[in-house]
């Protein structure tokens, strides 16, 4: 029961934090997650020797997942991992658009059809009075 109880925790903190304003938060994490990659792999990783390789590495385990740089350290294994697992549903949500911008999009249609749908009424009325 617990258990079931902190995943439903977990499960909201991702719906909070992984919901609005998804290319933000996407960059948000591609570039916090280069700098701590870079400072776990740099002089001990070969392939890593500068941001722009973290940085690389990075944003290729948040889209398509691999590439020519690898994790060695254990902190560069586990930054990649969360990357990789979280990663590409942030690019999708990016590239599709906020929540809040849909809803707000949604809201501005139902406006803009109420407003319609009274003009129609009025000239309907008018319509009738002339009849």
């Amino acid at each position: 029961m617990r258990l079931l109880e902190n995943v439903e925790k977990i499960e909201e903190w991702a719906t909070k934090t992984f919901s609005d304003e998804p290319f933000t938060k996407l960059i948000g994490m591609v570039l916090t997650g280069a700098a701590l990659f870079y400072k776990a792999e740099v002089g001990r990783n070969p392939k890593v020797k500068s941001y722009e390789d973290a940085l690389v590495y990075i944003s290729t385990c948040a889209s398509v997942g691999y590439g020519d740089i690898f994790a060695v350290t254990p902190a560069g294994k586990l930054i990649g991992s969360a990357v990789m697992t979280v990663g590409p549903a942030m690019a999708n949500a990016a590239f599709l658009g906020g929540r809040l911008a849909r809803e707000h999009e949604r809201a501005d249609a139902e406006e803009t059809q109420k407003k319609i749908l009274s003009a129609l009424e009025k000239i309907l009325v008018a319509l009738e009075k002339k009849s």
